[in-house]
């Protein structure tokens, strides 16, 4: 039972992260992270208060407190982002928007994405900032040191903590400097486990349904909790680059996003495409987005020349505005692409559970925007009406683009967050049932594999040997094929 197996190997992580808190560091911040790992792609409780306090022991021993550590400016703002992506995510309109507000940002982020975050760094070269790069191939003590030099070198009286669910070595850094610096996080994970809550002073949520589950489930005091709805960050001065394939005289369905999203919820996703391509024999479906094609492929057995799976693309944006009608991603929709195909005028079609809200709250206005339905046949009837009334498309395409967030309403609200003027939004309890099951019917070895047997928890390796080793022969195998 995949309970039992979560059970084996996040209670022995636990162990060995209280066994080592007291003198080997590095194989407990090891437990911890592959714990966080683990739980995330378990996601049955959003938050673990006993690895949150063995964080903040390990804080107190690793980095003690120092007399000078109060001398913070307080126009600098430090942008801690763990992810070192471009545009795919929150990190490049935060920058555009603190630049805009006349801060000196420093931005760290992973030495990874040296040369690789072209936008982000053209929001900050427009002000007074400074890029700083931590290697995170190293060790977790030196990861923890290295950014806790950055806080002593520039003295920032804010700082935003914006990572991934498991990042240890970010929130001993940020913990230590509690009453200190004026902390805020952006809980771009709303949905899933993360560390960190001993890491902020304000919890920004982008939506309702993060905001509930931050109040309930992970037991966040609602004065932390403020709301900033995103927009997104759109190059229109990239060209589209066309498709591999003949489309003249063909409508096209479209969707993206990581594939995982569309696998189970019954496989209710690819009843749809296949419904709409049999009952539509001029349209033909695109996918972009990278992960496990296998049903794509069994769609393209039974509709050949009509089903094309690419990789994702820098041009999303303008290949969105070359399509008919857009499909959002089921069970697990994809907020960003909502709001791409918002704003090239495509209504994001989105395949609702009842007891399942993962979706809302992406786009203003979302519930009124007729673009959620709660059966397969409804979405179907919606695709058909769009795909074949060009007067209807039209008028539901001017529509849309009025639901996304402005920039300058980003902005203005993060000022009002900055200054801590921001008022909470009271936010009902999501019901988080039916969605966490999907979870537990993905949980396997493979997954544990992954969240423990990587190069950066070696020190792990003499308590699960069978793990790195079947890890890494799967590789192995994998790269003969």
């Amino acid at each position: 039972m995949t309970l039992d197996l979560f059970t084996k190997y996040s209670e022995k992580l636990k162990k060995i992260a209280r066994k080592n808190k007291y003198d080997h560091f590095e194989i407990s911040l090891a437990a911890i992270s592959s714990y966080a790992n683990l739980s995330y792609s378990w996601n049955q409780y959003y938050s673990d208060t006993e690895i949150e306090d063995i964080v903040c022991e390990l804080s107190d021993r690793i980095l003690p407190f120092e007399k000078n550590i109060n001398n913070t400016n307080d126009n600098i703002v430090l942008f801690y982002d763990g992810f070192g992506l471009d545009t795919r995510g929150l990190a490049a309109i935060y920058a555009k928007a603190l630049i805009t507000l006349g801060y000196q940002v420093v931005w760290v982020t992973n030495e990874k994405s040296k040369y690789h975050i072209p936008t982000i760094e053209s929001f900050l070269n427009k002000g007074i900032s400074n890029i700083e790069y931590i290697n995170m191939r190293n060790s977790y003590v030196k990861r923890i040191n290295q950014l806790n030099d950055l806080f002593k070198k520039y003295g920032p009286s804010k700082a935003f903590y914006y990572t991934s669910p498991e990042d240890v070595c970010a929130e001993i850094v940020f913990y230590h400097y509690r009453n200190i610096v004026k902390r805020f996080q952006i809980n771009l994970t709303d949905h899933a486990f993360w560390l960190g809550l001993n890491a902020f002073d304000y919890c920004i949520e982008f939506r309702d349904y993060g905001a509930g589950i931050s109040r309930v489930y992970r037991h966040i005091p609602k004065e932390k909790i403020v709301l900033l709805p995103y927009y997104p960050i759109i190059d229109r001065d990239i060209t589209f680059e066309g498709f591999s394939f003949d489309y003249k005289g063909k409508k096209i369905l479209f969707s993206g996003g990581f594939l995982y999203k569309t696998i189970g919820g019954e496989n209710k996703y690819y009843q749809i495409v296949k419904r709409v391509l049999t009952e539509n024999t001029d349209t033909v479906f695109l996918y972009a987005g990278s992960g496990d094609d296998s049903e794509l492929m069994k769609l393209s057995s039974i509709f050949p020349n009509r089903v094309f799976h690419i990789q994702e693309r820098k041009d999303i944006f303008a290949l969105i505005q070359h399509i008919d009608v857009y499909l959002n991603t089921y069970p697990m929709v994809g907020g960003l692409m909502m709001q791409y195909a918002a704003v090239a005028g495509k209504p994001p079609i989105t395949l609702l559970d009842r007891e399942i809200e993962d979706a809302s709250g992406i786009l203003l206005n979302q519930e009124n925007a007729k673009i959620e339905f709660f059966s397969v046949d409804d979405v179907v009837s919606e695709i058909n009406h769009l795909l074949n009334d060009k007067e209807y498309r039209n008028e539901r395409s001017e529509e849309i683009k009025k639901c996304v967030p402005s920039q300058e309403d980003f902005t203005k609200n993060l000022s009002d967050i900055l200054k801590e003027n921001a008022e909470y939004r009271h936010a009902d309890c999501p019901d988080t049932e039916r969605f966490r099951k999907e979870y537990i019917g993905k949980f396997n070895k493979i997954i544990v594999e992954d969240a423990i047997g990587i190069r950066k928890n070696k020190s792990l390796f003499r308590y699960f040997p069978a793990l790195f080793i079947d890890r890494k022969m799967r590789k192995i195998f994998r790269n003969n094929i």
